[in-house]
């Protein structure tokens, strides 16, 4: 079996583990996270607040409790609530990008950085030679969370991959791999949610 296909059977199994406790989470718990997921939405325009640092660090730790293949952890994660750092960030990664891709960017309207000019970004990373799973899973317990205590966020990938970038959050040696924009949304900026197909059509048939 690969190393990925590995980690992917593991991840399952974990999942399946944890299911076998939601008899012991009472219906409201169970409601209130159903609801926070269903109602998540991407934002793209977001306030200029940024989110305060204890409910940004109770959403990161919602993230680190994020179940990982044989419990590595694979994760190192950096919160930046600093609007000139941000924009630093932003102008390291746009240098690495073609003409046209930043070109199309600094376009958008009231472009500032790459971050939809979000005031409080969380940057995931893990080691070179594998993790991005694990992240994943991690940002996927961030954002119900993000939702209902912080407002909003958008997550977006790849993330920063510049050499100075990394070496001013001392991980020179890992990869970016996801970052999650947060804050409350601008006015009129929660987009109509797409419909996903149904049930019905995910099912194999009966053999």
């Amino acid at each position: 079996m690969s190393r990925l296909n590995l980690m992917i059977a593991v991840a399952m199994l974990t999942l399946a583990s944890a299911c076998t406790q939601t008899a012991t989470v009472g219906a409201d718990a169970d409601n209130q996270v159903i609801a926070a997921i269903m109602s998540r939405r991407s934002i793209r325009h977001y306030k200029p607040e940024p989110v305060p640092r204890e409910l940004m660090n109770r959403i990161v730790e919602c993230g680190i409790n994020a179940p990982s293949g044989m419990n590595r952890q694979p994760w190192e994660i950096r919160v930046v609530d600093n609007s000139a750092m941000l924009d630093t960030i932003s102008k390291l990664q746009l240098q690495m990008l073609d003409s046209t891709r930043r070109a199309q960017m600094e376009s958008q309207p009231g472009f500032r950085n790459i971050f939809r000019n979000a005031p409080t970004v969380a940057f995931i990373a893990c080691p070179a030679d594998g993790g991005h799973l694990d992240c994943g899973m991690l940002c996927q317990n961030m954002m119900p969370h993000s939702r209902s205590a912080s407002g909003r966020a958008a997550w977006a990938a790849p993330s920063v991959s510049s050499r100075p970038t990394r070496r001013a959050f001392s991980l020179s040696s890992w990869a970016f791999r996801l970052n999650i924009s947060c804050s409350w949304p601008s006015a009129s900026a929660i987009p109509t949610r797409l419909p996903r197909p149904s049930l019905a059509t995910l099912r194999k048939p009966d053999m």
